[in-house]
């Protein structure tokens, strides 16, 4: 699962897994398919700083970019990931 499609074809990509996996959506209907725009991340405890959560919008601004998708990841994180992940 590409992270990108995740983020720009939340639906379709949702939709392949459940396939692969032998399932399906309840629904063909679009409309059906509901976007969670808030953070995930709920509570203080959870994941550090409540500042540092981020919605749906704020990821896409994040993470949307080829900057922002790498960046936390170390020369060998990519290196790791590019063997692992791209056979």
């Amino acid at each position: 699962v590409r992270f990108e499609d995740l983020i720009y074809h939340p639906r379709e990509a949702v939709k392949s897994v459940c396939e692969c996996a032998g399932g399906r959506l309840r629904s063909d209907d679009p409309s059906q398919f509901h976007y969670v725009t808030d953070s995930a991340k709920k509570g203080d405890a959870a994941h550090g700083d409540k500042s540092q959560r981020t919605s749906y919008l704020d990821a896409l601004i994040r993470y949307g970019t080829k900057e922002g998708r790498y960046q936390g990841f170390t020369q060998a994180d990519l290196k790791y990931a590019n063997s692992r992940l791209n056979r």
